[in-house]
């Protein structure tokens, strides 16, 4: 799928997060699910930046603005800080299926370590501007509670969604004298979970996070029993979310007629578009023109090779970033 031309809004850096405000120059932001995410480029000399992937942090309900939290460590990410309101990112997704389904998953679990919030605060927009029931255990790992990112708008979320509980948990700092009954200042380990998260084969589990914290946070549920299959884990793969039919007619009856409508024009809009790119896809692959340019670089699908009519970026081939 080709990239399209965005221009920043705006770029704040907060305890070492980029969060990118992004508008389309044309149209709207594209269709994308909860969870999913985008690769960015941006002017580089006479030429343009290689591409890195980012979780998308707004709703996909906003068709405004796109947005991103991104932790700046390197020096991709320094030089994206650097750029300034009104310069030219260009946007290529979205891809990735650590995605929830909001007709079947109605008790949901989300694990973040760091700047593996990202993903969530997508879905928990999401499930805020559509008035979702979903029930939503947020258990969030940092080293230090102030430096939390997203700590705000995590809060505003907390306020708005009624079954949304969060617990903190702080590795780096000792409790203060003012504790919070959610905060807790410990790893979030095998005991804790089983003490406190009662986990059942009604739940969805959604890991991200550093690979270690992924890994062992795996570990720990598989050791509760939880099936390997009720646990997501953000490994950035291209594949397209899958939505079955049988879990709509089961769970439609459930919801508002407001939920229904707005779930089943986000169905068929994200079943009209796929459709759209699989064969424009094939149509390219199978009988290119010669008025096409045709590149072998680096493919969100490394089976087939990408065809553009632009130059193509330089894909860097490293593991994608929150």
């Amino acid at each position: 799928m080709n990239d399209a031309p965005y221009t920043i809004s705006s770029t704040v850096v907060k305890n070492g997060i980029l969060h990118l405000l992004l508008a389309p120059d044309t149209g709207s932001v594209f269709h994308f699910s909860a969870g999913q995410y985008a690769t960015l480029r941006f002017k580089e000399g006479r030429g343009t930046s290689f591409e890195r992937s980012f979780s998308i942090t707004s709703s996909p309900l906003t068709k405004t603005q796109l947005e991103f939290g991104i932790r700046v460590m390197g020096s991709y990410t320094r030089q994206l800080a650097a750029l300034k309101q009104g310069d030219t990112v260009w946007v290529r997704g979205p891809y990735g299926s650590f995605t929830f389904n909001p007709i079947r998953d109605l008790d949901l679990v989300f694990i973040a370590g760091g700047i593996g919030i990202t993903p969530f605060l997508s879905m928990l927009r999401m499930i805020s501007d559509t008035g979702l029931r979903s029930r939503v255990t947020l258990l969030y790992s940092n080293k230090k509670l102030d430096e939390t990112p997203f700590l705000a708008p995590i809060q505003q979320l907390a306020n708005q969604l009624p079954n949304l509980k969060i617990h903190y948990f702080v590795t780096d700092e000792t409790a203060s004298q003012k504790q919070q009954q959610n905060v807790h200042y410990q790893r979030l380990d095998r005991a804790w979970l089983a003490a406190n998260l009662k986990p059942s084969t009604d739940q969805s589990f959604f890991v991200c996070g550093p690979s270690g914290f992924m890994d062992a946070t795996r570990e720990n549920l598989i050791a509760l029993n939880i099936p390997e299959e009720l646990i997501h884990q953000e490994d950035f793969s291209f594949a397209p979310p899958k939505i079955r039919k049988s879990d709509i007619l089961f769970y439609l009856g459930g919801l508002s007629a407001a939920t229904v409508i707005t779930i089943l024009l986000l169905v068929t809009v994200y079943r009209t578009e796929a459709a759209k790119t699989a064969a424009k896809q094939l149509a390219e692959t199978v009988t290119p023109t010669s008025a096409q340019t045709t590149s072998q670089t680096t493919s969100p699908n490394p089976s087939k090779p990408s065809i553009t009519q632009t130059p193509a970026p330089i894909v860097q081939p490293t593991t994608a970033v929150s």
